[in-house]
């Protein structure tokens, strides 16, 4: 059935993530930051001066797990976005870490944490 949609249009849902095989995106979550920060204080203790550098995106993405083949770690990985919290709307990085969440009254779930540096050219294996 199709959604009838009254008011101000907006975002909905997750984007599709054609990039990771065997999975059913259910949530994704980016942060965009500053991967160094620093402040200097003059005699004082007033802070004059605020240094940032290197933008990093770190996420998760959680799901529901097709089969039992996972992304590995240290796997380069692509996540489609909605928004450009990435460098556009997708994100290219490397898997930290990837986790299951298993009962005996839901499917397999799994969660993978990535990371992306923009001093990072490419997440191809060298």
């Amino acid at each position: 059935m199709a959604a009838i949609l009254k008011g101000v249009t907006v975002l909905y849902g997750v984007a599709a993530q054609a990039g990771i095989s065997n999975f059913i995106c259910q949530s994704l979550s980016v942060d965009k930051a500053f991967e160094l920060n620093d402040k200097v204080a003059d005699e004082t203790g007033v802070t004059v001066t605020l240094r940032y550098d290197g933008v990093e995106r770190t996420g998760t993405i959680e799901g529901i797990a097709k089969t039992t083949d996972m992304p590995e770690v240290g796997a380069a990985i692509t996540v489609a976005l909605k928004t450009d919290v990435g460098v556009s709307q997708s994100i290219t990085g490397c898997i930290e870490s990837v986790s299951e969440k298993g009962s005996n009254k839901d499917f397999v779930r799994v969660s993978i944490k990535f990371r992306q540096v923009d001093g990072i050219a490419s997440y191809v294996p060298a």
